[in-house]
């Protein structure tokens, strides 16, 4: 599911080499237009980083997914997020995981980019991204198979 509002785009476009080149895994970016992040998928929230600005969950599968949000955020030492899960705890796809501080971010010089990386693909047969354009947060956006 889309983690927040925005325009959709392909993982290669995000202005990070590690995430584009998929070093992490396969997924795909929303530029925000909204300031809730929702978990794109329901599971086990099995790390929240010390920076605040990502979000690991596993789903029942054992599918790892990581939110991240914005691009070298971790630079800004959790200061423009508000974050509303913890280590253990289970979610459902389109509950909020993270508030964010927009303008704090571009302020900082960082992009907004809402990256969906899927980190173990050996689990992973097949990801279909088929939304494009503007997406709305907690709405399908492709498959995982």
């Amino acid at each position: 599911m889309a983690p927040v509002d925005g325009s959709i785009k392909p993982i290669e476009d995000v202005p990070d080499d590690t995430f584009a080149a998929k070093i992490l895994g396969d997924g795909f970016a929303v530029v925000p237009a909204s300031a809730t992040i929702v978990a794109p998928v329901s599971g086990k929230v099995t790390t929240v980083a010390n920076a605040r600005h990502a979000v690991g969950i596993t789903t029942d599968s054992g599918v790892e997914v990581l939110v991240h949000v914005g691009v070298d955020t971790v630079q800004l030492g959790g200061e423009p997020f508000t974050v509303h899960v913890e280590t253990g705890q289970d979610v459902k796809a389109g509950a909020p995981i993270i508030d964010v501080d927009w303008a704090a971010i571009k302020a900082a010089g960082k992009p907004t980019d809402v990256i969906v990386v899927f980190t173990n693909p050996s689990l992973i047969n097949d990801l279909s991204i088929t939304a494009h354009g503007a997406v709305a947060a907690g709405t399908p956006v492709g498959t995982l198979a």
